[in-house]
């Protein structure tokens, strides 16, 4: 007997519970070092207890958060790339806030920013179910637009300092990065592949731009400031057109039916000894 079904469900994709973990005994580990450090903890014994305590306990939590979500690697990976765009804010707020001098004034922020990242990165990427490559393509979106606003401000900056107003100036090229790569990402199919090209030629033009700058500048002398940022500039974007110009015939990754499947099933009857078979079958 032949039994033929429906093409077969696409396999489940790859979960995300190790890098859960590790994300959250991270967390915990900074939680625990902001905390001894904010209570001045001096006994090395306790020290190192409280520090495994937390990492244990984060990476529990992060267990706990990957099985309740059933979470996809798709989803650490938002997870992690929201930790550090969070740590990123974090640390550009610490100039304008006036908190940047003493470990005590600093931690505390970065860990705030670390896990409130983090935490929305893994609902963003979990609720949009976004995949690696789309994910990839967003963390791309925001390095341009944080090298885009900080060259740019380079270029019209006559100090040479960066003050606070520069400051959360590239603190909204990065978050303004990211967020249109989060508008688009769900439109656009790349795979991870594809998208780590496109970032790896974006930064390849980033360094072709400033040998660019180099060799503009006359022997002997410093390179001009504003010939270094117009080049880099220049070089970052067209690093990322001829990336994606490059890509543009690759696949999205697989997500659906690899082939079929077949049963064998046992028939026993009164009069006779057989063998049935039964599978899904995905036509081409």
């Amino acid at each position: 007997t032949l039994t033929v079904g429906a093409p077969h469900a696409a396999p489940p994709q790859p979960s995300g519970e190790g890098e859960l973990i590790g994300l959250g005994a991270s967390l915990g580990l900074l939680t625990s070092i902001t905390l001894i450090d904010r209570a001045d903890a001096g006994d090395a014994k306790s020290t190192s207890l409280f520090l495994v305590g937390g990492t244990l306990g984060g990476g529990a939590l992060g267990y706990l958060l990957a099985d309740g979500l059933r979470a996809r690697r798709a989803d650490a990976y938002a997870a992690a790339t929201g930790l550090s765009l969070g740590i990123a804010n974090a640390a550009l707020l610490l100039g304008p806030l006036g908190r940047a001098d003493t470990s005590e004034e600093v931690l505390p922020i970065v860990l705030a920013g670390a896990v409130v990242g983090a935490g929305a990165g893994l609902a963003i990427g979990h609720g949009l179910e976004l995949t690696r490559g789309q994910v990839m393509f967003a963390a791309d979106l925001g390095l341009l637009g944080v090298g885009t606003v900080a060259l740019t401000s380079g270029l019209f900056d006559q100090d040479d300092q960066a003050d606070d107003g520069e400051l959360l100036a590239v603190q909204i090229g990065l978050d303004a990065g990211v967020a249109a790569g989060l508008l688009l990402a769900p439109h656009v199919d790349w795979s991870e592949r594809r998208a780590r090209w496109v970032g790896a030629a974006t930064v390849a033009g980033f360094f072709g731009g400033s040998l660019v700058a180099v060799a503009a500048t006359d022997e002997g002398q410093d390179p001009d400031p504003d010939v270094v940022g117009a080049s880099v500039l220049t070089g970052m974007w067209a690093g990322f057109g001829l990336g994606v110009l490059l890509t543009r015939g690759w696949g999205a990754d697989p997500a659906g039916a690899t082939g079929p499947t077949m049963t064998l099933v046992p028939r026993l009857a009164r009069d006779h000894l057989g063998v049935g078979v039964a599978g899904g079958f995905a036509c081409q």
